[in-house]
C-alpha cells in the first residue's frame, strides 16, 4: 500500500482560490455590516413609536 498522495489530473483545478478575492469579500462584508449598523442609529428615537412598545422594551434593539 502506498502512502503517496493522489495527484489530481489537473493541477489548476485543485489550486487554493486567489486571497485577493477573498479579501474583497471580506472587506465588501464589513463594509455592508458597518453600514447597516449605522442605520438603525436615527431610527433610536423612534423606535418605541415604531414597534408600539415602551421605551425600555425597545433599547435592546
Amino acid at each position: 500500500m502506498s502512502h503517496a498522495l493522489a495527484r489530481p489530473a489537473d493541477p489548476e483545478a485543485a489550486a487554493p482560490p486567489r486571497s485577493g478575492v477573498i479579501v474583497a469579500v471580506l472587506a465588501f462584508a464589513g463594509i455592508v455590516t458597518a453600514s447597516m449598523q449605522t442605520l438603525v442609529i436615527p431610527l433610536v428615537p423612534r423606535l418605541p413609536a415604531l414597534l408600539s412598545a415602551s421605551a425600555s422594551a425597545s433599547d435592546a434593539i
